[in-house]
Order: C-alpha cells, then structure tokens, then sequence
C-alpha cells in the first residue's frame, strides 16, 4: 500500500445508482464481484460507464456488527437523471466536508487503507468523524488486482 496524502476538502452532493449487499465481503470476495457485475451490467447497457465514478459507501463500522451482517453499496454517480428498478437504486450522497485519503492499493489491501486513515490520520487531524456514511472512491476502478488510486472519503467535523 502507497500512502499518498490526505485533503480535507468540500464535496458536492453526487447523485448514484447502487446496488447493496451484505454479507462478508471481505471472506467472500464473490459477493463484491457480483455486486459490482450487477451495477456495471447495468451501467453499460444504460451508457453511463464512460467518465462516471464510481464508490462504495460503508454504512457501518465493520466492527460494530457481525461479518455476515456488513453492508455494503456499490455506485456509480448519475450525470442526468435515470430511471431505476429491480436491484438497481438511486439516492443522493451527501456532500459536505470529507477527509479524502489517496492511495495506491490492490483490493485486497483496501482494508489497510481505511485502517490508516482512522489509526493514524484521523486521531492527529484535529477531526472527528461526522455522522454520514464514509465510501471509497474510485477515480478509475480496475478490474483486475493492480495496484490502483483510491480514495477513502470519512465525513468529518471540526474538533
């Protein structure tokens, strides 16, 4: 894992589709892989793959809850408004004011990166988290294990 650095800065609101998932992501990786397929299947047959971001939102502390009971939300952010149905969702993510810790990591060490930014960066930042769901965002998600840039996005609060 590549630390990059860390901006405390204002995002604007970003209106997504999702799919959600629970379960033990981390254990069964085969549940990112179908979350994401799903979306993404979508995704391209709406058109909307070409200069989209793309995050996933965590709406719990991991390790308030059992393994099998973690969510998860895979988005891709909406340039007009869509129709949704099915499994597909939309909603608005709340902008305001984020940590946004860039890194370079393969997936399997995304984990590693949200571990630094609340043990070490969050502790010696003069934040507190606020009380909005954090997400990992992806500038270009890859599909494949290279290493790639990743943003992990914790709302946070002055002291």
């Amino acid at each position: 894992m590549e630390v990059l650095g860390v901006d405390v800065k204002n995002f604007e609101p970003r209106t997504v589709a999702y799919v959600r998932c629970t379960g033990d992501f981390q254990k069964n990786p085969e549940l990112f892989a179908q979350t994401w397929g799903k979306l993404m299947g979508w995704a391209a047959q709406s058109g909307l793959i070409e200069g989209a971001e793309t995050l996933c939102m965590f709406d719990q502390d991991p390790d308030a809850v059992g393994s099998d009971e973690r969510e998860f939300t895979a988005c891709i952010t909406l340039k007009q408004d869509m129709d949704v149905a099915g499994e597909i969702g939309k909603m608005t993510v709340a902008g305001g004011l984020y940590a946004s810790g860039h890194y370079k990591v393969s997936n399997q060490d995304s984990a590693k990166a949200w571990e630094d930014m609340f043990a070490n960066w969050l502790p010696a930042s003069g934040y507190q988290p606020d009380a909005k769901p954090c997400f990992q965002l992806y500038p270009n998600m890859l599909a494949d294990n290279t290493p790639q840039d990743i943003y992990v996005c914790v709302p946070v609060r002055s002291s």
